[in-house]
């Protein structure tokens, strides 16, 4: 069992690594944790207890906790002197019978308004750059100390107006 663990997490980070090194300056949202457990760990919501908001960062947890049912949200100020950004989010997941369990999340983040002028240099406006991410997702309990969990999602990110962009996501977890 413990070749097959181990053959398995080689392979999934054999074909993670390249989409990590390649990194990305499109959706930096996705990389603000939404809970103040995860802030206050510097966002590694891994080492966290099955909670609301684990199935954030780790899909696999959820089949692994004591609870039934938990659910959260947030709100939050990102960078309020700087950038006056701000978000809310919602997470939780809900358990069925000993080994199965269903995730759900969302997170909306909001930039500062800016003003749209023209080649003239005349104001023709306003524009409110927004982003979010919701996600639905299942785990399961394979033995008492080991699950696997999914989630699949969609990803929007509306920076300016030709630049709006947007994508199906997911994301794939052992514990």
């Amino acid at each position: 069992m413990k070749r097959i663990i181990l053959t398995l997490t080689l392979l999934l980070s054999a074909v993670c690594a390249p989409a990590w090194a390649q990194g990305s300056s499109a959706a930096q949202f996705l990389d603000i944790s939404p809970d103040a457990a995860s802030l206050s760990l510097g966002g590694s919501g891994l080492t966290l207890d099955a909670g609301a908001f684990s199935v954030w960062s780790n899909p696999a947890s959820s089949a692994l906790s004591s609870k039934k049912l938990a659910a959260g949200a947030a709100y939050g100020l990102w960078q309020p002197t700087y950038s006056a950004s701000s978000y809310a989010a919602a997470s939780g997941f809900v358990r069925f019978g000993k080994s199965l369990a269903v995730n759900f999340f969302g997170k909306y983040y909001m930039h500062k308004s800016y003003e749209l002028t023209g080649e003239d240099g005349i104001v023709s406006g306003s524009f409110t750059p927004n982003e979010m991410n919701f996600a639905l997702g299942v785990s399961y309990a394979l033995l008492p100390s080991l699950s696997m969990g999914v989630n699949l999602g969609y990803v929007r990110s509306d920076i300016g107006a030709p630049q709006a962009g947007s994508a199906l996501v997911s994301d794939l977890a052992l514990q």
